[in-house]
Parts: structure tokens; C-alpha cells; sequence
């Protein structure tokens, strides 16, 4: 299933007045620096615990850069560490706009796209807004870069009941859990700062989530999925 992560300048209001679906899981302010040394840097790992709340105003359209470093997608700026693959998943290059993670599709022109595990594999790179039909303005890595990658567009987003948002000037709302979700597609830039899009790919605390190789082991009220561990 496709989520809408960040709503686009005209998206309607979905969040409510001034919320476009950013937070600063760093338990900070929320303003744009943060959140770019979170996307671009190495993540974040001590998550807000449950019941608190978060959440900060603003499009932040400068963020666009930081989070399609992800996608190995660059302009002239210096980015952080791309993910093994950059190939953006889009109403166009994935035509069933669902289970790009290991699931088949075509683009629309009928052609059979690879899916996420599958382009990981062969270290496929952003085809380019050409391709796309988005915007970003940059080029993609070379695949030398893409292989010396990391594991980045497999993140953890915070679960909130976005209903909050309809009351006139909330801005924050409670964490109720933690989701494994992919990155699908980059942001665009400049005057098309659309939507952009997570794959939900379930729990985060579920055995078998794709996430499971972040973080590390912890109390049983921990995020990701249980392990067994040694103790001494």
C-alpha cells in the first residue's frame, strides 16, 4: 500500500492548516537543518517513545536534496549516503502503484519494471525525470556509488492519527507505533514540489519485517521486530 509521506503546496489541506507531514524524530524543534542531517546523515537512534507527541509545520521544500540523496539523485550539492539503488517507483514506472517491494508491475508503456529487491540487486540507478516524470533536477550516482551504498530507503516512520490534524491550529500528534515503510519515490524541486510516497510494509515489531536489521537490541517495548540475543 502507497501512503502519502509529505503532501504536495497544493495538496489540500490533508494534514490540516500548515502540516505537510514532516517530524523530527531527534525530539527537537523541527526546523529544516534538523531534519536534513536526519535524512542525510545516519538516522536516528534514540525514536520518541510512544504517547509522545510530535510533528512541526512547513512544506520544507529545501529538504528535496536530502531526501533524494537517498536515491543517489544529486545537483550541486554534497549529499549523504545513497541506498543500493536509486530506481523511483511512480504512477508512471510502476503502474500498480502497489508492492513495489518484491511485487510485478509494468510502466506505462507496458514494459516489465524490476521491483525493489530486484533493482537493489543489480544496483539500478534513478532512470532519470525523463523517465519518471518528476522534477528533481539532479543526476544520478554512478553505479560504483550505488554499490559502495547502504541500506536507506528501508526506514521506520512514527504511526499518528492524523484526524488530530483537522482541529485548527494543531500542529503534533501522539506516536501509537512505529511502521516499516519504503521510500518509492524522490521529491521534486522548485515549483513542483508534489507529493511523495512510502510503501507500508507493515509492524515494525512484526518477525520478518524488512526493517529488522536496524537498530539494535533493546527492552521488549523497542520498535523493531524481537531477536534473540546473548546475555552475560
Amino acid at each position: 500500500q502507497w501512503l502519502t509521506a509529505k503532501i504536495g503546496t497544493s495538496g489540500g489541506g490533508v494534514y490540516g492548516g500548515g502540516n505537510f507531514g514532516w517530524a523530527d524524530l531527534s525530539g527537537g524543534k523541527g526546523n529544516t537543518p534538523a531534519l536534513d542531517t536526519q535524512l542525510q546523515g545516519a538516522g536516528q537512534c534514540n525514536l520518541p517513545a510512544l504517547n509522545t507527541q510530535i510533528g512541526t509545520t512547513g512544506n520544507k521544500a529545501s529538504l528535496a536534496d536530502a531526501w533524494n540523496s537517498r536515491f543517489g539523485i544529486t545537483t550541486n550539492k554534497t549529499t549523504g549516503v545513497t541506498d543500493f539503488t536509486g530506481f523511483a517507483y511512480t504512477s508512471t514506472t510502476w503502474t500498480a502503484q502497489s508492492n513495489a517491494y518484491n511485487g510485478t508491475s509494468t510502466d506505462s508503456k507496458g514494459t516489465s519494471q524490476p521491483n525493489f529487491l530486484a533493482a537493489r540487486k543489480a544496483y539500478q540507478p534513478y532512470q532519470g525525470d525523463s523517465v519518471t516524470g518528476l522534477s528533481t533536477k539532479g543526476t544520478a550516482a554512478s553505479q560504483a556509488t550505488y554499490q559502495a551504498g547502504a541500506d536507506r530507503r528501508l526506514v521506520l516512520a512514527p504511526i499518528v492519527d492524523c484526524s488530530t490534524f483537522s482541529t485548527p491550529g494543531t500542529h503534533q500528534a501522539n506516536v501509537t507505533g512505529w511502521a516499516c515503510v519504503l521510500m518509492v519515490d524522490p521529491m521534486q524541486q522548485g515549483g513542483n514540489i508534489d507529493t511523495v510516497h512510502l510503501e507500508y510494509r507493515g509492524d515494525s515489531s512484526l518477525p520478518g519485517s524488512p526493517c529488522a536489521t536496524q537498530g539494535m537490541p533493546g527492552a521488549s517495548t523497542g520498535v523493531g521486530p524481537l531477536v534473540p540475543v546473548l546475555v552475560q
